[in-house]
């Protein structure tokens, strides 16, 4: 009994510690901020929350959580996490990131809370935001778990935003009549950085990014630590990145006045794909280059031989080939000819260039080994299209390819 009484104070103590340090403000939310892989800008983020204890300084949610679970406080302090986000928000509409939606996290005792989306809607009216810029993270299992259907529903049916959390971490089971209800999904922290000790994760990774893309669900790769690891995902069709390499978490403040992260930009510069333009006019290869944009590494020839000089040297660097056919020294028939007898670089995919009303031309060229056409005058339009559609099957090839490799 005496016993009973003494964790009873003690559980009493830390409760009303933990009270007085949200009144004294010790617990600051911040941000791990969201990237879009393909431009490095940022595209939301999620929020989290730290103790900034007056002598034991910053300390991060999951040293601190279990505390929290134990003193009962967990409603009202996912409540004062909620508010502290919908606040933030209203205050900065103005903000380059206000399209932007921060992800909060629902446990298991929130989802059983009957009142959970009148708590919600609340806090939109009150503060006067849109439901698009909140992100509900619900942990993969508390998704599957049975007694959180009717909640789930009825979130969705409200217009929020779900997002399972934690996908793979102990396995990969995806209920496809529930999947429906899913905004986007976050991959588990261990599933990533462990994927090449795994033939099978890497498979798993690959699969679930492809089916989700095809059924319009968002894939948020967590806090990959290597370059490696952030290439892995970009690779497999994954474009949204939560957490820098670096895995510092941000201020409230400065994910309202970040709009880029220099080290993915930096990432992206070098990571740009590359495409050897071969045309004998300078004129036609800038419109070319014009009409393509800026998010390529470009590669320039005038004729065939010093092409294929190029394709020799760089062939690492060069992802796609866009050559005209009638060119002096070497034409283009002669360089597609070449090119494609090398075992190692003939999987570089082959465009070609030619007038409208040469289609005898256009057949042998696809007959040697070109991919596709391209006709004088360009559309941008079409050309961009195009290439976008001709990278993207090399792309999904290359995976396809890297996978079976890990397999032998």
């Amino acid at each position: 009994m005496e016993d009973n009484r003494l964790y009873a104070g003690f559980e009493q103590k830390k409760q009303t510690e933990l009270r007085e340090a949200i009144n004294r403000g010790e617990f600051e939310i911040k941000v791990v901020p969201r990237y879009n892989c393909l431009n490095g800008i940022m595209s939301g983020g999620e929020a989290v929350v730290v103790w900034n204890h007056p002598s034991k300084g910053e300390i991060h949610r999951d040293d601190f959580w279990e505390l929290v679970e134990a003193t009962g406080l967990i409603e009202e302090f996912d409540y004062y996490i909620w508010e502290t986000v919908c606040k933030e928000i209203s205050q900065n509409q103005t903000s380059t990131t206000r399209n932007n939606a921060l992800l909060i996290s629902l446990n298991e005792t929130d989802l059983r809370n009957e009142n959970l989306i009148t708590l919600l809607d609340g806090l939109i009216e009150d503060y006067k935001i849109t439901k698009k810029q909140l992100e509900l993270g619900i942990d993969e299992a508390e998704f599957r778990n049975e007694n959180n259907r009717e909640q789930l529903d009825m979130l969705y049916r409200k217009g929020y935003s779900i997002v399972a959390e934690n996908m793979g971490r102990d396995k990969f089971s995806v209920d496809i009549k529930r999947i429906g209800l899913l905004k986007g999904i976050k991959l588990a922290n261990n599933l990533i950085t462990t994927y090449d000790q795994s033939q099978g994760k890497s498979i798993a990774i690959y699969s679930l990014i492809m089916m989700s893309k095809a059924l319009d669900i968002q894939v948020y790769g967590y806090k990959a630590k290597t370059k490696d690891q952030l290439q892995f995902l970009m690779d497999c069709g994954c474009t949204q990145i939560i957490g820098n390499l670096e895995g510092k978490h941000i201020s409230l403040k400065e994910y309202f006045e970040k709009t880029v992260d220099e080290e993915f930009e930096s990432l992206l510069e070098s990571n740009k794909k590359g495409i050897l333009v071969i045309d004998d006019s300078k004129m036609v290869r800038m419109a070319l280059i014009q009409a393509l944009g800026n998010n390529f590494r470009y590669y320039q020839a005038d004729n065939g031989q010093e092409g294929l000089d190029i394709y020799y040297r760089e062939a690492d660097n060069i992802n796609l080939i866009v050559t005209d056919i009638f060119m002096p020294v070497m034409d283009g028939f002669e360089f597609i000819s070449k090119s494609q007898k090398d075992p190692i670089r003939c999987n570089i995919p082959i465009i070609v260039v030619t007038s409208n009303g040469e289609l005898e031309k256009e057949i042998q060229a696809l007959m040697l080994g070109a991919v596709d056409v391209i006709q004088k005058p360009y559309d941008p339009v079409v050309v961009r299209q195009r290439v976008k559609n001709v990278l993207k099957m090399s792309e999904d090839e290359w995976i396809k390819m890297r996978i079976r490799l890990m397999y032998e």
